[in-house]
């Protein structure tokens, strides 16, 4: 679903209601999944033009296996990520977005959360669709907590929060057996002009 547009404003009742399950967002959480990844470096060839063709190419390759869901595994996937990581210049964040969701669906959410840190240390901002991943493995890892801080980063950020990103907190809550807390949380967003998607507080 697309971006809900609303103002900041009225995204105040997330703080006044949940500050007790946010958590301020700092590198701690990232390093809390820490792994090391061997380094590879890109290709390149004697011909500029040559090059800009060769990463087009390979991105395009890279979507399309997204798309398809055709990873051989974690590390096949890893390698994809670790060469779009050297590539100059780099791509877009909606590449790398595109491929650390295709890893979340293969269930490797703290890989994830780990990739995310790299992608900024090496300067590379998320964007909305990016942080709503991130919020998901949170929620996959038990750490509801830590996706309630992502929804702050969001908003700080100027980025407001779609059905998918809100549901997904709602979920969270529900994984947590905190039903209470999400019933709540459910009739404020309604309250506040956000109608979530179907939830059921069983789904796993």
């Amino acid at each position: 679903m697309g971006t809900i547009s609303k103002s900041t404003n009225s995204l105040a009742f997330f703080f006044n209601h949940y500050s007790h399950l946010r958590v301020s967002f700092n590198a701690q959480f990232f390093y809390y999944y820490c792994r090391c990844f061997s380094a590879t470096s890109a290709k390149t060839t004697n011909s500029g033009r040559d090059i800009v063709e060769s990463s087009s190419q390979f991105l395009k390759s890279v979507r399309d296996r997204c798309r398809s869901r055709s990873f051989r595994n974690l590390d096949d996937a890893l390698g994809l990520f670790d060469r779009m990581l050297h590539m100059h210049p780099l791509p877009s964040i909606v590449d790398f977005t595109q491929l650390l969701g295709a890893i979340a669906r293969m269930k490797h959410h703290s890989t994830v959360v780990t990739l995310i840190k790299e992608m900024e240390l090496s300067g590379i901002a998320p964007d909305a669709r990016t942080l709503g991943v991130l919020t998901n493995c949170f929620c996959h890892l038990n750490r509801v907590d830590f996706s309630f801080s992502v929804l702050a980063r969001i908003l700080k950020l100027g980025f407001q929060p779609d059905c998918i990103i809100l549901t997904t907190l709602v979920k969270g809550l529900c994984f947590q057996g905190k039903i209470v807390e999400a019933v709540k949380f459910v009739k404020e967003m309604e309250n506040n002009g956000y109608k979530p998607n179907t939830i059921t507080p069983t789904e796993q």
